[in-house]
């Protein structure tokens, strides 16, 4: 058993350095978390502003106005063809 046995001084001295280490590594780890946090906070405003700026839109109407014109001749021939296809399709009951 060799234990060796240290001054109290010396052991004070080990304990200071210890927790300047400690304190350091702390304060960097903090120093982290809020960079962390921070960049968080950027990601999400960036994906808000993404969101708002893509969705704004949808809530206006638009409208188009267009001239159209008919030609009645052909309305009433394509009504007329189908008016014939529907007769000689359709199940005549007796």
């Amino acid at each position: 058993m060799n234990k060796k046995i240290i001054s109290p001084s010396d052991a004070s001295n080990i304990v200071r350095k210890s927790i300047a280490k400690r304190r350091t590594r702390d304060n960097r780890l903090k120093l982290f978390g809020r960079i962390a946090i921070g960049l968080a906070v950027c990601f999400l405003l960036t994906l808000f502003y993404s969101i708002f700026t893509k969705g704004y839109p949808g809530f206006f109407q638009y409208y188009v106005t267009l001239d159209i014109k008919f030609d009645r001749e052909r309305i009433i021939l394509k009504v007329t063809c189908q008016i014939i296809l529907y007769l000689m399709v359709k199940p005549v009951k007796l």
